[in-house]
């Protein structure tokens, strides 16, 4: 059986499988874990020396070109805010928390009645990079937070719960949490309004801060000026790291340059 053959196979299954529950075929990730498994029974067999050689190895690895979240325009947000009031008006609260302090959906499930000083209006959040991580709650956040109506509850209660309000969510794997607000929620409403899979909650996070960028070229700062007052806010420890963010999410478009042409077609 050549090499050729057996990459030709698993292309064949990644277009002809499909799982008979959710319809869905397999993935170029599911593959080539797959062959992971397979190459590592085939490596000891090698070092028992049962075969001379794991060919497994050899198979070429089905590439895949992974896909970007792309932002949302204005009005798409004020569109989907429109549909949430009226089919889901407890995300907008959760969106907002992507918003304001651009916290990320893993960030958010985690937070806690206590982790919120409505006397300060200080949040801490522990975030993927550091335990703790501390920022201001803006005027235009505090709003969301009061309609909340969290004073008096537990410290220990989860802010966001499948209830509806803070309460007591336990889950055994952190992820599930996300998954319920991104996919049973979430992902509900954009197919509903037509948004394809290059859109999801992180979405939400990357308008956010290109409407930052933007409001800050308006009052005329530098690029260099925008990426050191927005590095505090989005996170990145490198303006390079920021840079390059911005250019992926591409939510950062060039000013009119109409006047620079000579052209006139």
């Amino acid at each position: 059986m050549s090499l050729q053959y057996i990459y030709s196979y698993l292309v064949y299954l990644k277009r002809e499988y499909k799982n008979k529950r959710t319809g869905k075929g397999l993935s170029n990730t599911s593959i080539g874990n797959t062959k992971r498994v397979i190459s590592s029974l085939f490596t000891e067999l090698k070092n028992r020396r049962l075969i001379q050689h794991n060919f497994i190895k050899d198979i070429p690895t089905i590439k895949s070109k992974p896909i970007k979240n792309r932002p949302f325009t204005y009005n798409e947000l004020q569109d989907i805010k429109n549909y949430l009031q009226a089919h889901d008006p407890y995300m907008i609260s959760f969106l907002s928390f992507m918003i304001y302090p651009l916290l990320r959906p893993r960030e958010i499930c985690r937070l806690k009645i206590e982790d919120l000083n409505t006397r300060d209006w200080i949040i801490g959040v522990e975030t993927k990079t550091e335990n703790r991580s501390y920022s201001r709650i803006i005027q235009k956040m505090r709003p969301a937070i009061e309609a909340m109506k969290i004073e008096g509850l537990p410290g220990g209660y989860s802010l966001f719960t499948p209830e509806n309000k803070p309460g007591v969510w336990e889950t055994s794997r952190e992820d599930s949490r996300v998954t319920y607000f991104s996919r049973q929620r979430f992902r509900k409403v954009l197919d509903a309004m037509g948004f394809g899979k290059e859109y999801s909650l992180y979405s939400v996070r990357h308008s956010a801060i290109g409407d930052l960028y933007i409001g800050k070229q308006k009052e005329g700062l530098s690029e260099r000026e925008i990426i050191y007052q927005l590095m505090p806010l989005t996170g990145h420890k490198s303006e390079a790291g920021l840079r390059n963010y911005l250019r992926d999410i591409k939510s950062v478009l060039p000013p009119d340059h109409s006047g620079v042409y000579t052209i006139d077609f």
